[in-house]
């Protein structure tokens, strides 16, 4: 938390996606994790969780993988068609 707070503060006004990425690695990280999620909230920020090296290297893969894409390419595609849409929403439970 203290590298963290002059960091959220640093970057609050230059980027439109602010993401902290957190690695828990303790068997006691409740507490950490409040405070990282508070400190993430207040200064509008996405949290995201890892509980291993190898699941941040795979965020960290993909955030760059897709860094450049334009956002249609992970959008879901709508077929447009009414009854479709009208069966989608009445048969899935969300």
């Amino acid at each position: 938390p203290n590298y963290l707070l002059p960091r959220l503060r640093e970057l609050q006004h230059h980027n439109l996606l602010r993401l902290v990425l957190l690695l828990v690695d303790s068997e006691d990280s409740e507490r950490p994790i409040l405070e990282v999620t508070s400190m993430a909230v207040t200064h509008d920020c996405s949290l995201l969780l890892a509980w291993s090296v190898q699941e941040v290297a795979r965020y960290l893969e993909t955030f760059r993988a897709y860094s450049k894409k334009p956002a249609d390419i992970i959008k879901k595609r709508h077929d447009g068609a009414f009854i479709s849409s009208l069966t989608d929403v009445l048969t899935n439970i969300r």
